[in-house]
């Protein structure tokens, strides 16, 4: 019965290592898939079209760099094109919705992007499409009588021939700075009411702005599947004035630079650096003075 039992096992575990190299040797023999993914965006209303392009291969993603992809608007028509853009490092390009093309964009209540590849290598040609609903998102301020600000965001889709107030729209309201973006409040994110409109209240208290005082606000939709990416910003003069040197470092300081160090310090060190190339420069006369008397002798 044991041997009959090892026998069994050893064939058992002869067909599962069949199974499994089979697997294997399919998924190598199996060509990449090409993935083509568009992104809509509307910064400050101008309209652009972000496109991403991965290779699936072997279970893993990785970007196609050099990808030629043909862009366009509604339809594939060589009138409707966008323009033909080409892949970076990144996988990624974008393009800008050309001027011959704003009437259909402004009329369209709904947009429908087309993204078509070129053969490359292994990678098979593919078309890809994503269709957005047109909107955009206004912004302004609303001063309280306490002293108190507020940044009010609205949110409108396009419909026939006006633009309609949206309701439940996931938004982000912040101040953009060098390279991040500064949430006004503790809330991360606003949603808009009936009327489309999103209220918050300004806390950041003594940000610096630039020279003037200005500070740039943002609201912004992202990766919303309906509407895509929106952003739109507005200059208001409620940051500290940035003053030249602001931080003291053209004073004499400790943590300034060698030249704006603190004279006493200066004289300390430039003392020591003296006593100790005059004592080497001693040495040196007095080892040359033995070699003399030695001669000499």
């Amino acid at each position: 019965m044991k041997w009959l039992l090892k026998q069994r096992l050893l064939i058992a575990g002869l067909l599962l290592g069949i199974l499994f190299q089979g697997r294997a040797m399919a998924q190598e023999n199996e060509p990449p898939e090409l993935m083509l993914k568009l992104a809509y965006y509307n910064n400050d209303n101008i309209a652009y079209v972000k496109v991403s392009a991965l290779e699936k291969k072997d279970g893993k993603l990785n970007p196609v760099e050099a990808l030629p992809v043909a862009l366009y608007l509604q339809d594939t028509l060589a009138a409707n094109s966008i323009g033909k853009v080409v892949t970076d490092r990144t996988g990624k390009a974008t393009a800008t919705i050309p001027a011959r093309l704003q009437a259909v964009w402004k009329a369209a209540t709904t947009l429908s992007f087309v993204a078509v590849s070129q053969p490359q290598g292994k990678l098979a040609a593919k078309t890809q499409s994503v269709d957005i609903t047109r909107a955009r998102l206004l912004l302004d301020t609303l001063p309280g009588e306490d002293g108190s600000r507020s940044i009010v965001a609205r949110v409108e889709e396009w419909q026939q021939d006006s633009f309609v107030a949206v309701k439940d729209v996931e938004l982000k309201i912040g101040v953009q700075r060098l390279a991040s973006f500064l949430p006004v409040g503790e809330d991360e994110t606003y949603t808009t009411d009936s009327l489309g409109v999103a209220n918050a209240s300004f806390s950041l208290q003594k940000l610096p702005g630039d020279a003037k005082g200005n500070l740039v606000m943002v609201a912004r939709v992202e990766d919303n599947d309906t509407y895509g990416n929106i952003s739109v910003s507005k200059t208001v003069p409620w940051g500290m004035v940035k003053k030249d040197d602001e931080f003291g470092y053209g004073k004499r300081a400790m943590w300034a630079v060698n030249a704006k160090a603190p004279l006493p310090l200066q004289m300390v060190a430039y003392t020591l650096i003296c006593a100790v190339w005059g004592i080497l420069l001693y040495l040196v006369m007095q080892i040359v003075k033995i070699k003399r008397i030695g001669k000499e002798a």
